[in-house]
């Protein structure tokens, strides 16, 4: 035992000490975001070494003192892990060194090294399937999510991959991505507006297009209504919409029973008389109330990059300024408890599409790639900022801000 010991532990880290392994939020968002707008269509993601350590990391649970470097070749993924043992000193270390290769359109252990003993095959598997066996119930809630890989790809330092997203695909990944865990009074509200919305929507059942302005006054209504903690009703009243707009079902996600025979009646959600701009704003607002503005920045410049490849309409900065409007939108209606009623409120009086979004006529659109890079220079370069501050400031100018506190 002892000299197993010594071939097994080490005196030092195979990877260099981190002093935090970096956590998976950023990535699971981030990458929610690129997907949003390819639901139920084919669409492509790449994910690079770094992103894939962090999901490594959330996967195998390395800790906090420990360290892990990932390295993609042609169909191949080599994997190092260093983890300190907990005991007092002299400092030992677990260091693992594994590759993982691509076979047809799946994945399989090709060696595994545990400190300097190689593994053979027929103990490897073993090895594998005790840690699917002990974590099973783990990767059986991700179990949908892998249904929707249709083909992928091991090259150029990172993962490529092409899915189809159905909308138990995005329940399954908010749920397990951390983005969606609520409780006690939250989860109430959140099944509260939930029923709202639907009702709403069931009395319009006749028709085939709604305003984005008829449903934000009635829920908001609502949330005035239901008085209590102002922010976290208007935080709740927008996820909903966004959910209603995005196919996915709150109570799927919160787990709850669904009445079979529940009928969800599907509009066309219009903003100016447009689908798109609805979806824009409504993302953006919705993404805002929930991870953050600058998550809902990343989102809209995705969107219009990637439409400009090819696979959309191409850059539009009219685009751009629904994104910025639904961001202001959302951070306005859950910044302050005055503000939040300062919202409702206006929902009592003559609420128009003019006082949340700006004039988008003199902005540049459906520029393709190289257009916007020859112009511009891209994201964040002088010529690029300038036209993005210009719809802030048009923004800031609206009636729903004016007076805001």
């Amino acid at each position: 035992m002892v000299i197993l010991g010594e071939i097994l532990v080490d005196a030092s880290p195979l990877v260099p000490n981190i002093e935090y392994l970096p956590e998976v939020g950023a990535l699971n968002t981030n990458k929610f975001n690129e997907i949003l707008y390819q639901r139920g269509k084919p669409g492509s993601l790449r994910i690079s070494e770094g992103e894939l350590e962090q999901v490594f990391n959330n996967f195998i649970d390395v800790g906090l003192d420990g360290a892990l470097n990932v390295d993609i070749v042609d169909g191949r993924i080599n994997i190092e892990v260093s983890a300190k043992i907990p005991v007092k000193k002299p400092d030992l270390y677990i260091n693992i060194q594994a590759s993982i290769i691509k076979q047809d359109n799946s994945l399989a252990l090709g060696t595994l090294k545990v400190g300097g003993l190689m593994l053979p095959d027929w103990l490897s598997r073993k090895a594998i399937k005790y840690y699917l066996r002990k974590n099973g119930d783990y990767f059986t809630k991700y179990s949908t999510m892998f249904d929707a890989v249709q083909s992928f790809d091991l090259a150029n330092n990172q993962i490529s991959i092409v899915y189809r997203l159905k909308p138990e695909h995005l329940e399954q990944l908010i749920i397990r991505g951390g983005n969606f865990q609520v409780t006690g009074e939250n989860r109430e509200r959140l099944l509260a507006h939930s029923k709202n919305l639907l009702a709403l929507i069931n009395e319009s059942k006749d028709l085939s297009d709604i305003a984005l302005t008829d449903i934000f006054v009635s829920i908001f209504k609502f949330a005035e209504f239901r008085g209590g903690n102002s922010v976290e009703e208007n935080r709740a009243a927008l996820l909903i919409v966004l959910f209603y707009l995005l196919d996915l079902s709150v109570e799927k996600m919160l787990q709850e029973p669904v009445d079979s025979d529940t009928t969800i009646v599907r509009h066309k959600i219009l903003l100016a008389g447009r689908e798109d701009y609805a979806k824009h704003f409504l993302v953006s607002a919705g993404l805002a109330v929930s991870s953050g503005v600058g998550i809902s920045q990343f989102l809209g410049v995705f969107k219009e990059l990637d439409d400009s490849h090819g696979g959309g309409t191409g850059f539009s900065f009219a685009d751009i300024s629904v994104d910025r409007a639904g961001i202001r939108f959302g951070e306005f209606s859950v910044s302050s408890p005055e503000n939040a009623i300062i919202l409702q409120n206006h929902m009592s009086k003559s609420f128009t599409e003019s006082m949340i979004i700006v004039g988008s006529e003199d902005l540049p659109e459906n520029m393709s790639e190289e257009k916007f890079l020859n112009q511009y220079g891209g994201v964040d370069e002088p010529a690029y900022n300038k036209v993005v501050e210009e719809i802030d400031a048009r923004i800031e100018r609206l009636p729903m801000y004016i007076y805001s506190n």
